[in-house]
């Protein structure tokens, strides 16, 4: 089953780093001691230890805050309010508007790079992954916005592909919750994917045919996989592998026939 490395290595730190700033033990016995946690314990802890040892460094100086309110207070006493007239050519000048030019364009590109994250990173994810469902509609978004039957069909191929590797990635790592509903996934993108080169065909058969021997090779290629896993773990057949491989044979036969 996956676990939630990151809140686990948090969990130990709040634990023992009171104990390790009041010197009651050692860094080495703490990384003895959850020897299997040591390489990502190590990094927090000697940080903590490093800022603890510095402290008086990063304090600020005495007075340096009393002085800060005093220069300010100081300083709004000094400046006088804009006329009306000089806050307009202040707020549409040319500079002004070249630098909120420049501002809105990083904007756009920050979102941009923000958003290619999100479908990169959503790429990666497994049901149960809180971007999984962004994953599934970045997917149907792509459909939609596909138009040539062709192109559809390989989208829908490559959507297939994705499944199926799900499905073995989750028996690899013991995830065993949510595989029923990732086999009866499954089962609903062969179908939607065998029905789309079926359209296809009409538009283009040559081209179509070539599609379809690639998805049987793909199926083919997938059954033997789970089949192979199923037999290296048997507990997982009635958890959802077993629905998979049959939903995987029904495509090929669909497609063979």
């Amino acid at each position: 089953m996956r676990k939630n490395k990151p809140a686990q290595i948090q969990t130990i730190v709040d634990g023992v780093l009171p104990r390790l700033l009041r010197g009651e033990t050692t860094l080495d016995a703490i990384l003895s001691e959850h020897a299997d946690q040591a390489e990502f314990l190590r990094p927090h802890l000697e940080s903590a230890l490093w800022l603890v040892s510095h402290q008086s460094e990063l304090d600020p100086r005495p007075g340096y805050i009393s002085s800060s309110q005093q220069r300010l207070v100081s300083n709004l006493k000094t400046q006088r309010p804009p006329r009306w007239w000089e806050h307009i050519s202040q707020r549409y000048s040319l500079r002004s508007l070249t630098l909120q030019s420049i501002s809105l364009v990083f904007l756009v590109l920050s979102l941009a790079l923000v958003a290619n994250n999100l479908v990169m990173a959503s790429r990666l994810t497994l049901p149960g992954d809180w971007l999984y469902p962004a994953k599934l509609n970045i997917e149907q978004l792509q459909l939609a916005m596909t138009i040539d039957p062709q192109a559809q069909a390989r989208l829908q191929i490559e959507f297939t592909q994705r499944r199926t590797t799900e499905i073995v990635q989750m028996v690899l790592e013991d995830d065993t919750i949510h595989l029923p509903a990732s086999a009866e996934r499954l089962e609903s993108q062969i179908n939607h994917t065998v029905d789309d080169l079926e359209r296809a065909r009409v538009e283009d058969e040559t081209q179509t045919e070539e599609l379809i021997l690639s998805m049987q090779a793909l199926l083919e290629n997938e059954a033997f996989i789970l089949k192979l896993l199923r037999d290296m773990q048997p507990a997982f057949a009635n958890a959802g592998l077993n629905q998979a491989i049959e939903v995987t044979i029904t495509g090929l036969d669909a497609l063979q026939n």
